[in-house]
């Protein structure tokens, strides 16, 4: 949320309502598994990431086949290139 307040995208009170909302949702933890953190090496490597961070969350998605939203323009860009039409920018309006 940090990211995108100082990026213009959120004010300071959609961001702390976000998070408000974020909360009162019934959120599932997903586990760490040896299967999970291979994939991220992987997805890490095609993005050139120096860091698996991201990429673990990456691999949720995907797992999951929901959308993965950020606020990292170039996380979003280059996994796209990689054909994950699932990962969207929070600055795209469609």
């Amino acid at each position: 949320m940090r990211k995108a307040i100082t990026a213009g995208v959120l004010t300071d009170e959609e961001a702390y309502a976000a998070v408000e909302n974020l909360w009162s949702l019934d959120l599932q933890e997903i586990p760490a598994t040896l299967e999970r953190h291979r994939q991220a090496l992987a997805w890490a490597e095609r993005l050139g990431q120096t860091v698996a961070f991201d990429a673990q969350y990456l691999v949720v998605s995907e797992e999951l086949d929901a959308p993965f939203w950020t606020a990292d323009k170039l996380l979003s860009t280059g996994a796209r290139a990689t054909g994950a039409n699932w990962v969207r920018w929070i600055g795209d309006s469609n």
